[in-house]
């Protein structure tokens, strides 16, 4: 049963973009809060305009899947302490975590792979040079991992064949006839938990972003974690990584209307408390371990209900401004 009260003050926050902005927004406070849905999870094409003068990184999105959630939930405390930042060394997790790389941003031709970082993530790049044991780090205005050698081909081959999510990569191996030239049959599309293995964890290092949002409303203050994970890569126009991750995190889905790109967010604190499990078990290898981390010592001063005090809530604005990998939403 939706509230009057808190539709108003929902309606309040909404960025101004305009009436038809305004009015679907609205909508989806209604469609949301006046209806149970069976199954918890809602399909729908109504669309939802994002654009902000102030803001460049919203843009027209639709709202593809949405898994219901009770955004009123209290938050459930996590631990204080991190453990001690692991990568991941056996050969089947570094398979994982190299399929996921790949699945973000990875390339590949007839003689090479081409892995593409931020340009402050060479100890990364560096990383898996060393563990496939082949290739070279070549930094510009980014830092890109190139790998030619074909034993260093072949052992990529072998580490991450069967931990691809999608058929796009595997297409790129088989169109360029990787299976022949290495001997090796290429494994179909597999079908795992993405919180049990490392693959999540190397697809974020590439694609994933942990923002804080603090609403500018100081009378009715509004504080949220914002997990997302996006690229700009025509292959991430398949939506299967994203509604895995959907299937075990909760969180929406949504597809951008000027590239047909899938992109993920999520904001409960249901899918926070999942989210900081997952990433305390399978470290972030990359720049982003930093974001994570702030974003945690976030989590733990909401959870101490330090944030409605001006201490906390300057806490939280300076961790927000300390990101590394920012990324512009709303509450």
């Amino acid at each position: 049963m939706f509230n009057l009260g808190n539709l108003i003050k929902s309606y309040k926050r909404l960025p101004f973009c305009g009436s038809s902005c305004r009015t679907s927004n609205t909508y989806r406070f209604i469609f949301e809060h006046g209806k149970k849905f069976s199954d918890n999870l809602s399909f729908f094409n109504q669309k939802r305009n994002f654009v902000h003068p102030s803001k460049p990184h919203f843009i027209p999105s639709t709202l593809v899947s949405e898994l219901n959630e009770n955004s009123n939930a209290k938050i459930k405390p996590i631990s204080d302490h991190l453990r001690k930042h692991a990568k991941p060394i056996s050969d089947e997790a570094f398979g994982y975590y190299l399929a996921g790389l790949i699945e973000a941003n990875g390339r590949i031709s007839n003689d090479k792979l081409k892995l593409t970082f931020d340009e402050k993530d060479h100890s990364l790049a560096y990383f898996i040079k060393k563990r496939v044991g082949y290739g070279k780090v070549i930094s510009d205005d980014s830092v890109t991992y190139l790998l030619e050698h074909p034993q260093g081909l072949k052992a990529m081959l072998t580490l991450t064949n069967g931990k691809f999510l999608t058929s796009n990569f595997i297409d790129q191996l088989l169109n360029n006839k990787y299976d022949q030239k290495y001997e090796v049959s290429i494994l179909p599309p597999a079908d795992f938990n993405i919180q049990q293995n490392h693959f999540l964890a190397g697809f974020c290092d590439l694609a994933g972003y942990f923002s804080i949002i603090i609403s500018d409303d100081t009378s009715d203050l509004e504080v949220k974690l914002c997990f997302l994970i996006r690229t700009n890569l025509p292959q991430q126009k398949d939506p299967t990584i994203f509604q895995k991750v959907q299937s075990e995190f909760g969180g929406s889905i949504y597809l951008d209307d000027e590239t047909g790109i899938y992109h993920y967010k999520a904001s409960s604190f249901q899918t926070n408390l999942k989210t900081v499990a997952y990433f305390d078990q399978f470290h972030l290898n990359s720049t982003r371990f930093v974001d994570y981390f702030k974003w945690r010592k976030a989590y733990r001063v909401i959870q101490r209900d330090e944030h409605h005090n001006q201490k906390g809530l300057a806490k939280l604005t300076k961790l927000k401004g300390s990101m590394v990998h920012k990324y512009e939403s709303s509450v």
